[in-house]
């Protein structure tokens, strides 16, 4: 008989970003769509970040950027609502690598999303509900 877990493999990562355009601050709100981790996964995803974290000033930042961007590549699958990264026609760009690159180019997007990557996985699984929808 095989067994399986009664959840979804993906889990949703809700971000917002406020990026300074111009004189004034501009808020995209969007969703990162994750893959849901096991636990073994999930220690090998963090490990070199948070080794390098705990580093402190002995890791260089670009070190510390290398293995954050390659657990996101890893860890996120898709997006949904996001609205800060366009194609030719202006029109939100399906997710890609090369578009989720781009994003993290953005100064100071890649620490945002990578501490709510870990959040998103860290309370995937709690004791108690957040929203009454029940499962």
């Amino acid at each position: 008989m095989a067994l399986k877990l009664k959840v979804g493999s993906f889990i949703d990562a809700p971000v917002s970003l406020v990026v300074r355009d111009g004189s004034r601050d501009v808020t995209f709100s969007f969703t990162l769509v994750l893959r849901r981790l096991t636990q073994a996964e999930s220690a090998e995803a963090f490990s070199e970040v948070l080794r390098l974290a705990a580093l402190g000033n002995e890791a260089s930042a670009e070190e510390l950027g290398r293995a954050a961007r390659s657990m996101l590549f890893d860890v996120v699958h898709d997006w949904r609502d996001q609205r800060l990264v366009l194609d030719d026609d202006d029109k939100p760009a399906p997710f890609s690598r090369e578009a989720f690159s781009l994003m993290l180019d953005l100064m100071g997007a890649e620490a945002i999303l990578t501490v709510a990557v870990m959040k998103a996985i860290g309370d995937a699984v709690r004791t108690e509900a957040r929203d009454r929808r029940g499962n």
